[in-house]
């Protein structure tokens, strides 16, 4: 009995996603994005739980190199690998995943000292409120 393409595109976008694709050239999205597509904040973002049409466009635009906010260039790299069957296979395998916990833990704030208040004096002397002098 063969798989459904349903069940093949499930299959084809997990194995994308876990290890890649040594044929292709194309490394395993857990190896920058983790282990269940949880990130590397800040610098790899998460990729469960996203919605499935972000990732096809975010991949997609990588691949025409319309998107190039990577700076090392390993997402366009990886994306101009991905046929479009692919990207549709990777993006349907993590949109399907619940959202890492860290992506619904509050940041808490940062607490940063005041500066001290200089005591700046006032330009033109003693008497700066009466105008410029004359």
């Amino acid at each position: 009995p063969g798989s459904s393409p349903a069940g093949a595109q499930a299959e084809r976008g997990q194995r994308l996603a876990r290890a890649g694709d040594d044929a292709a050239q194309i490394q395993a999205c857990a190896n920058c994005h983790g282990p269940g597509g949880v990130g590397e904040p800040p610098a790899y973002p998460y990729l469960a739980g996203q919605h499935a049409s972000y990732l096809v466009s975010a991949l997609t635009q990588w691949k025409s190199g319309q998107r190039r906010n990577d700076p090392s260039g390993q997402m366009q790299a990886v994306a101009s690998r991905l046929s479009d069957a692919d990207i549709a296979a990777v993006a349907a395998y993590y949109a399907s995943m619940a959202p890492p916990s860290h992506r619904l833990t509050p940041i808490p704030p940062v607490s940063v000292p005041a500066a001290p208040q200089a005591s700046i004096p006032a330009l033109g002397g003693e008497d700066a409120r009466a105008g410029p002098r004359r």
